[in-house]
């Protein structure tokens, strides 16, 4: 589903009638976070959502098992990423350019792609062990 460029605040809340959407592009709109329903979107490979306005990702996001392009460059106020991002094992490609991420160590974020979605694991599997989540 292509909706670049088209000046959008939000999406709607209720994304679970799209089940066979693949690819979700929502480059250069107005966004400040995506749906918790996104999560239902089961069969989504790629989500370019860069150049926005997005603050956080919900944990929601983990529930898409197929997710293995995320672009969320140039989101100027996007801080952290949940834990549960860790839990799309086929994430591949996890753009994260010009984003203040100032909840993981700048190591971490210098490591890379790898490095960030290793680290999320650590912090999932730390909350389990903890009974946080």
């Amino acid at each position: 589903m292509d909706l670049e460029s088209n000046l959008l605040e939000s999406l709607p809340n209720d994304l679970s009638g799209l089940t066979s959407l693949q690819e979700l592009n929502v480059l250069c709109n107005r966004l400040k976070t995506f749906p918790a329903s996104i999560g239902q979107l089961t069969k989504l490979k790629v989500i370019m959502a860069g150049e926005n306005d997005i603050t956080d990702i919900p944990v929601e996001i983990g529930n898409i098992p197929t997710l293995h392009d995320l672009h969320l460059n140039n989101n100027p106020n996007l801080n952290s990423l949940p834990a549960e991002l860790s839990l799309c094992g086929k994430l591949i490609i996890l753009n994260l350019e010009s984003c203040p991420l100032r909840a993981l160590p700048e190591p971490i974020v210098q490591g890379g792609s790898a490095m960030i979605i290793y680290f999320l694991q650590q912090v999932l599997q730390l909350r389990r062990q903890q009974n946080i989540l």
